[in-house]
């Protein structure tokens, strides 16, 4: 080498991302959660269910999105939709809600226990953040990631990216992210059972429920 130095290499050890024991409750007890959050929602079992969230704050052009999805997915009674807002864009998806359509849609700002959406998901919509991966593999979840366009070194875009190569999620530029495109996306899911089914079992496979207890193993070993 030019410098003469000698570099060394330096070990690196995939712990995964560390999520709450709420979040892993819903591994063992899905059928419970998801019931306690039908109640919640009021949302029906023979429904298939699909999970918008943009974040803690939102994400508006998502939220816009969903809002002009909503008359393409009206006459669906065999659908239902949870969209998490951000509390600053709520009155986008409400104003979009139409009454007596057969589409079922719950619409809140924000939502703190979110293993209950999880634990009801049939499919997500979602950012490509990395807390909110780790979350929904955990939970096995199929995902259809519209990464940040403006995140640091597009680093969502890279974990999309990752999803979709593992078979977990389908991914959604930004910038090509329409109301038309969306609801195709949702559709071409929620009409393939089997489909779902693969890549929630990829999701799952991915996911990192012990990323807590290899996290403090490492700290402890080298604190030694």
């Amino acid at each position: 080498m030019a410098s003469g130095r000698l570099r060394r290499s330096v070990p690196t050890t995939v712990t995964g991302d560390p999520v709450r024991s709420t979040i892993l409750a819903v591994r063992a007890r899905r059928a419970e959660i998801a019931a306690e959050a039908r109640e919640t929602f009021g949302f029906a079992e023979t429904r298939t269910t699909v999970v918008v969230f943009g974040g803690s704050q939102g994400a508006l052009h998502l939220d816009e999105a969903v809002a002009g999805a909503l008359s393409i997915l009206a006459d669906r009674d065999d659908l239902q939709l949870l969209v998490i807002t951000g509390p600053e864009h709520t009155a986008v998806v409400e104003r979009a809600v139409a009454a007596g359509v057969p589409l079922r849609v719950c619409v809140l700002p924000f939502l703190e226990r979110m293993e209950l959406a999880y634990a009801l998901a049939d499919l997500t919509v979602t950012r490509a953040g990395a807390t909110s991966i780790a979350e929904m593999t955990v939970c096995g979840l199929p995902m259809v990631l519209v990464p940040y366009p403006h995140a640091t070194e597009n680093h969502q875009q890279a974990n999309a990216v990752e999803m979709v190569r593992a078979g977990a999620a389908l991914m959604e530029l930004d910038a090509e992210l329409t109301s038309e495109r969306l609801a195709a996306r949702i559709l071409e899911l929620v009409d393939d059972d089997a489909r779902r089914r693969l890549m929630a079992q990829a999701s799952a496979a991915w996911g990192r429920p012990d990323a807590d207890r290899r996290l403090a193993s490492l700290v402890l070993e080298h604190a030694r």
